[in-house]
């Protein structure tokens, strides 16, 4: 479903919405799409929790995801948000270490741990240590998630970043294999991670793309009407989630 915002007709004329496949919250600048994110994920919490008890949360935190938690822990808006009852899980990890910007679980635990007061053992770190770090992290997910009904054992919300060559920040594909959690080799100047799969992320009750800026605009362009067959690129296969794309004007210019 298409969300079509008001426009300050002061500002000008909006972009064209564009034809993604799954619904999109476009918004005229950065500060407006968090708004409408975090108001989306804020509802689905308190929805789950009355629904299962708990709410699964799966962050990749990315440059333009960072800011959207920041503003989390300090507006005012949502500081009632049920920290006590979600547990919030890494798409990825990279395997460097704790001091280096990169690592995940460090800004895990120094923005989303000390800034709610969620209990600790509910942020789910990727031990990198231990040689079977993927495979024992989608083990941790199958126990915390296996307990719901059939059907409703997935994560609720998996919140990533569109980046510009079309694949979400932390998602790997993993074609023919139903892995949840995989290992990534050292690729160019990047370091080697643990990354959640598509299958992971797919079967989300929402998955939430933020698309903000220029360089989301090249990779929204790898989306733009693809619906039912992918473009060719490291594009994860989305057809069994709720996806919904958080986009500003700037995104949307082709």
């Amino acid at each position: 479903m298409e969300d079509r915002p008001t426009f300050d007709l002061v500002g000008g004329n909006p972009p064209k919405l564009p034809s993604l496949p799954g619904g999109v919250v476009m918004r005229q600048d950065r500060d407006a799409v968090h708004d409408a994110l975090l108001a989306d994920i804020n509802i689905h919490a308190r929805n789950c929790i009355r629904s299962f008890g708990d709410f699964q949360l799966a962050i990749s935190f990315s440059p333009a995801v960072v800011p959207i938690l920041r503003r989390m822990m300090t507006d005012p808006l949502y500081r009632e948000f049920p920290w006590s009852r979600t547990r919030v899980w890494l798409v990825d990890e990279a395997i460097v270490s704790e001091d280096d910007p990169q690592h995940r679980a460090s800004i895990l635990d120094g923005l989303v741990v000390e800034g709610s007061g969620m209990p600790i053992e509910q942020a789910h770190r990727i031990d990198i240590s231990r040689p079977d770090a993927a495979s024992a992290y989608a083990a941790q997910l199958r126990e915390h998630l296996g307990w719901r009904e059939k059907g409703q054992d997935r994560l609720d919300v998996v919140l990533v970043e569109q980046m510009s060559d079309g694949s979400w920040s932390g998602v790997v594909d993993a074609p023919g294999s139903d892995d949840l959690v995989v290992t990534m080799p050292v690729q160019h100047d990047a370091p080697a991670r643990i990354c959640m799969t598509g299958n992971a992320v797919r079967s989300a009750r929402l998955l939430a793309i933020v698309a903000i800026g220029k360089p989301a605009a090249a990779g929204i362009g790898h989306w733009r009407g693809s619906f039912s067959v992918r473009k060719a690129g490291p594009l994860p296969p989305i057809d069994a989630a709720e996806v919904r794309w958080y986009v500003d004007y700037e995104a949307c210019t082709e």
